[in-house]
């Protein structure tokens, strides 16, 4: 069975590629534009991997996973952080949260993603 990652990005181009990188891999993706939608799909998909951009319209992605981490099982689920911010703040808010990564977006590939999401899969 196909490894689950929900992309939560706002920025419809990144999420498209990131989305069709991840299919090309052989993951079963979802996507969300926003972090209402992306705590709604979460809570009723519970994917494997989140990534999870922070500013986003509706809801922020500290909110949405504020609120996922409050259901059952959703400790099982890994999230990496995709952002712009370099606010030292937000990265210890979110690693309150049980955040496995947080990256900077002008500072990866897609491939360094992938290889990301791959070992932090690999490592639970």
């Amino acid at each position: 069975m196909a490894q689950k990652i929900l992309i939560a990005e706002d920025n419809t181009s990144l999420l498209n590629v990131l989305a069709d990188t991840f299919t090309d891999e052989g993951f079963d993706v979802k996507k969300a534009v926003d972090g209402k939608e992306a705590l709604d799909i979460a809570k009723s998909w519970m994917p494997d991997v989140i990534l999870l951009d922070i500013l986003m319209p509706n809801m922020d992605g500290k909110e949405m996973l504020t609120e996922f981490r409050t259901v059952d099982g959703s400790e099982n689920t890994i999230v990496i952080v995709l952002t712009n911010s370099g606010n030292s703040q937000q990265v210890l808010d979110l690693l309150s949260l049980e955040v496995s990564d947080y990256l900077t977006k002008a500072d990866w590939e897609l491939e360094d993603i992938v290889k990301k999401v791959k070992e932090r899969l690999a490592d639970r």
